[in-house]
């Protein structure tokens, strides 16, 4: 018998559990291979031993809103290797991030060159437009969380400075964010649904600034004051982005550079000041029109904390970001939510609410 069961919990939570344990031996890695796809993205997984074999996992797949999920996924099987090709690559249109928690055992990850030797503890994060492999050479476990793209690559620097570059359990922030994660699993169904999307960005938060730690440990010493800047104007720009008025001349003030070297920073990166602000906002107005706990609000005053003081240009950003306008997006997410809002080109009064945050200095 096939050992598959998916429970829905609650709006927003499916829970699926499988394991192998109780089907004819003949029959196991055909379904595992199968279902291990429906799970993380398309592989191929292949073995050399004779011995039979097992799996198991637990998938709890979270909805920000119908048309985006992440997932959690706790795995254990024996040794086996996984490949991602282009092949898969091309057949699949979704883009994820994926962070790996080795729990037990060893694992291997190749990517674009890199080599990441997992033990218990260690993490790493990978890229499923581009091809891998993980091989793992005995028993193990881990935790993978499965990220949209767009949500992490815009928190993170260049991807050279993170892809297949492991996090390792010896680190301070490896460790607080690994036993941020393995609490999250053990917990996540039992959190108010309310919140949790919440406490998903927040994780992605978390898991952004660990691994941006990572930067410190690479290259030379021009290179890491460069790296430290630009994570110190991210952190800046995090803080006051509810200003309407923050500009690359309010970061590179209050960093002590020129605009233009703040400029070449971002650049480094692969983004701009100016992408990178707007991003940031996009993300936390969409994050809390999908949120019960602002259901409340009208869309435009949302769009007004977080920045945007010009509404059609936020709904026409929203729109060519997300593919819905902000009003339809939270239809979508949160039904019977008040959504009240100009088209594109309409006037809209700013609410009379107190601001968050606090007003940009200099």
């Amino acid at each position: 018998m096939r050992q598959c069961q998916i429970v829905q919990r609650d709006t927003g939570l499916i829970v699926q559990r499988l394991s192998t344990e109780d089907m004819p031996v003949p029959q196991r890695y055909a379904f595992w291979k199968e279902t291990v796809c429906d799970m993380f993205v398309g592989l191929d997984c292949s073995r050399d031993a004779e011995e039979p074999f097992y799996g198991a996992a637990m998938r709890r797949l979270l909805a920000w809103n119908p048309q985006e999920t992440a997932s959690l996924v706790e795995v254990e099987s024996v040794a086996q290797k996984a490949v991602r090709t282009q092949r898969h690559i091309r057949r699949e249109a979704d883009a994820w991030i994926m962070l790996v928690l080795q729990t037990a055992g060893p694992a291997v990850l190749r990517q674009d060159g890199r080599i990441a030797v997992l033990g218990p503890g260690d993490m790493v994060l990978f890229d499923s437009t581009r091809r891998y492999d993980f091989a793992f050479d005995a028993s193990f476990r881990q935790i993978v969380m499965k990220i949209p793209h767009h949500r992490l690559a815009t928190r993170l620097p260049a991807p050279p400075l993170w892809l297949a570059r492991p996090l390792k359990s010896a680190s301070p922030l490896g460790r607080i964010l690994a036993s941020h994660v393995q609490t999250m699993c053990a917990e996540i169904e039992a959190v108010d649904p309310a919140v949790r999307g919440g406490l998903i960005d927040r994780t992605i938060d978390l898991i952004a600034f660990a691994f941006a730690g990572l930067q410190g440990e690479l290259g030379d010493a021009a290179s890491t004051a460069r790296r430290v800047l630009l994570l110190r104007a991210t952190q800046y720009i995090d803080a006051h982005v509810e200003n309407p008025g923050l500009s690359p001349a309010h970061v590179a003030a209050a960093l002590g550079i020129s605009v233009g070297y703040l400029h070449r920073l971002f650049q480094s990166a692969g983004t701009s000041v100016s992408g990178y602000i707007r991003e940031y906002r996009l993300a936390r107005c969409r994050e809390e029109l999908a949120s019960p706990l602002h259901a409340g609000e009208h869309v435009t005053e949302i769009a007004l904390r977080w920045g945007f003081n010009d509404l059609p240009n936020f709904s026409r950003a929203f729109r060519a970001r997300f593919g819905l306008a902000p009003r339809d997006y939270r239809a979508a997410a949160l039904p019977g939510a008040d959504s009240e809002m100009p088209e594109a080109g309409g006037e809209a009064r700013r609410p009379a609410l107190p601001r968050r945050g606090s007003t940009m200095e200099g």
